[in-house]
């Protein structure tokens, strides 16, 4: 923990972003997640969340979740757009 505060303060005094500072934190490891929604609302949650606006880890789990839903059920989620920018192998692996 000592060497997380060091870390932190350091890059905070170079001028990194609450955002980036963020990612050193322990709460910043790995979780399973278990969300359900109807379909309106998933729309709604991936337009949100696979938008180049939101943060970089939860593009990172939301986009490879869109496109199954896209492969499963393409006559709901085919028009709803992501970040095709966003680099495929930083992709969360889903299970």
């Amino acid at each position: 923990m000592a060497e997380i505060e060091k870390s932190y303060i350091e890059l905070s005094a170079l001028g990194a972003t609450a955002d980036q500072l963020r990612m050193l934190l322990p709460h910043s490891t790995a979780a399973e997640v278990v969300m359900t929604c109807n379909l309106r609302e998933w729309r709604h949650v991936f337009k949100l969340r696979c938008s180049r606006h939101a943060h970089a880890s939860i593009r990172q789990f939301f986009i490879p979740l869109l496109l199954y839903f896209k492969q499963e059920m393409p006559e709901v989620f085919n028009d709803v757009p992501y970040d095709e920018t966003f680099p495929a192998e930083d992709y969360a692996k889903l299970t």
